[in-house]
């Protein structure tokens, strides 16, 4: 396991949240980014101490990961150990995802503005630029973010923002997978294209479409993705062993 110091070096409880929320969120974003691996133990005192808060918030963030079934009580010692996710809980995901973001699609064609939607044709060819940009894929991640984000919001449906928006969130730590190839970030710039001119044309048939594949394609490409990443760290070991 990496050491805490490293994993929560970026951690900011500034933002106006409940800092167990913000911890949670934090936890959560390390065991999908895989900095936690299945089986890791965590232990109160240690997280406590390089975030710099009381153990409460902590114990209370790691119940709530518990209850999403990322983390469980640990059988021996006390504290918990990390779950993680399996093929199982990301087809899930992308299942309920894919039905959210179609309900959605029918709100943001009722709803968006011209200011919205000259926002998202700007971003798109932003993104079209960043494609290249190997050395700062945190520039092209941050622009397909707010892409999502203006659209999801564009829905004008604060509880369905939400729920989405938690499944963005559990989603987000596996883009080193789902955009690991340049074809796929292609596609994914002109997908967005594609659903702009869907809504603008306030064709839901059509834009019902092009989410499912989109989405449908994020996912293959996560699981193509972390299939490579696998052979690729089994490759290595074999490497060193040797």
């Amino acid at each position: 396991m990496i050491l805490l110091e490293k994993i929560f070096e970026n951690l900011s409880l500034e933002i106006p949240k409940p800092v167990r929320e913000e911890i949670t969120v934090n936890i959560r974003q390390a065991i999908l980014r895989g900095d936690f691996k299945t089986g890791d133990r965590l232990v109160e005192t240690e997280l406590a101490s390089v975030m710099g808060v009381s153990r409460t918030p902590v114990r209370e963030a790691l119940r709530m990961l518990e209850n999403e079934g990322l983390v469980r009580r640990a059988p021996r010692g006390g504290g918990v150990e990390v779950v993680g996710f399996s093929v199982d809980d990301i087809l899930e995901l992308y299942a309920i995802r894919e039905a959210l973001e179609v309900l959605a699609a029918e709100y943001s064609i009722q709803n968006i503005s011209r200011d919205e939607l000259e926002k998202l044709r700007d971003l798109v060819e932003n993104t079209e630029l960043l494609i290249n940009n190997e050395e700062k894929p945190d520039e092209l991640y941050s622009a397909l973010n707010q892409f999502n984000r203006i659209l999801l919001y564009s829905t004008r449906m604060p509880r369905l923002i939400k729920l989405i928006s938690d499944y963005h969130e559990y989603l987000s730590s596996l883009r080193k997978f789902s955009l690991s190839t340049m074809e796929r970030r292609r596609t994914v710039v002109r997908e967005h294209r594609e659903i702009i001119e869907a809504i603008e044309e306030r064709d839901f048939q059509l834009t019902e479409s092009i989410i499912r594949k989109h989405l449908r394609g994020a996912l293959k490409a996560f699981l193509d993705g972390q299939e490579r990443f696998v052979s690729s760290d089994r490759i290595k070991a074999e490497a060193v062993s040797n």
